[in-house]
């Protein structure tokens, strides 16, 4: 839906969508990995994990998404007078407040489109002193096509039967661009009887600032059976095993290691010659009783498939086959 929305943005505006940012009310520094794990749908969480940028604030006041909004305009105005590339801003807000802020934009030579959400657009064009109302279909009846799961609205023309209709929406390029973690505003105002290490989230897994100790994603099995080995020199040398060193396959790539010299150069011309040959593959042995796919996040089909990339990656092969195993009465 987010894909949709942000094409359907670019299409309207005729250029690529590279930022989109918006305002949540929550007293947590970071999204909560409960309210995911119970099934809530959350538009910012999804944001987030989309590639846009949520800023925060709280208490929800009148003024507080405005205050953020004018700081984050003001912003993006500046980046285009030091010599930044030049960007057309585009407000989906409904309030007249904004009015002197894009008429201090247009006078410096940005565009700026504002959607509302009663059926009317308006375009401001840079380094003009006009502006022009363009009434689209309203919003609601936007959302039936956008959002449909019967038809989409951006399908290829081969998809597109006579019956459809005229097409109503040209999808955009929607390619946002990576941000630094400072520009995520946090606008939080607490009383001061109120303990903010109550709201303090460490990390989620929800979108990737959640890190296990030790599990490496980038990790391949010729990386970590050398890691292994000089784990396995540093206990004997009695040095300290520093964390960066810790992998989740450390105790039996150790217990192999530990077997004798002979052993690990084995093990070790085995890796070499392992994935020479074009027609080597894995099977992927899984017992499902101990390693579940959990009911929540992307769908299991995702989850599987990402998995199996993963596997791939870290055996330098191609998984060809999957066989899973599980309890059942």
């Amino acid at each position: 839906a987010l894909k949709r929305y942000c094409e359907w943005i670019a299409g309207v505006l005729g250029a690529s969508v590279t930022r989109i940012e918006t305002v949540e009310y929550t007293r947590n520094n970071a999204p909560s990995v409960w309210s995911h794990l119970r099934g809530d749908q959350n538009l910012y969480n999804s944001l987030r994990q989309f590639g846009g940028v949520v800023h925060r604030a709280w208490p929800p006041m009148t003024d507080g998404i405005d205050v953020i909004f004018f700081e984050r305009f003001r912003h993006h105005l500046d980046l285009m007078a030091n010599g930044g590339p030049r960007s057309i801003l585009c407000l989906m807000a409904e309030e007249k407040g904004y009015q002197a802020m894009i008429e201090a934009a247009q006078s410096e030579g940005v565009t700026v489109v504002r959607v509302g959400k009663n059926g009317l657009m308006t375009y401001y064009p840079g380094a003009h002193d006009f502006s022009v109302p363009i009434f689209w279909e309203r919003w609601r009846f936007a959302q039936k096509d956008l959002f449909s799961f019967e038809l989409d609205p951006f399908r290829s023309d081969e998809e597109w039967l006579p019956h459809h209709g005229p097409k109503k929406w040209q999808p955009g390029t929607v390619v946002l661009e990576p941000w630094d973690p400072s520009e995520e505003l946090d606008r939080r105002i607490f009383h001061k009887f109120v303990n903010k290490k109550d709201f303090q989230v460490s990390g989620t897994q929800i979108i990737g600032t959640w890190r296990r100790p030790g599990f490496l994603m980038n990790d391949t099995l010729r990386v970590a059976v050398a890691r292994s080995t000089a784990i396995t020199v540093s206990k004997k040398k009695k040095q300290p095993i520093r964390e960066s060193n810790a992998h989740f396959f450390r105790e039996d790539l150790e217990a192999l290691v530990e077997q004798g010299p002979e052993v690990a150069q084995e093990a070790k011309r085995d890796l070499e010659q392992l994935g020479q040959d074009p027609e080597d593959y894995a099977v992927l042995l899984w017992n499902h009783d101990s390693h579940k796919l959990v009911n929540y996040g992307a769908s299991q089909r995702e989850v599987l498939a990402r998995l199996v990339r993963w596997w791939e990656g870290f055996l330098g092969m191609p998984v060809r086959r999957v066989e899973a195993a599980d309890f059942v009465e």
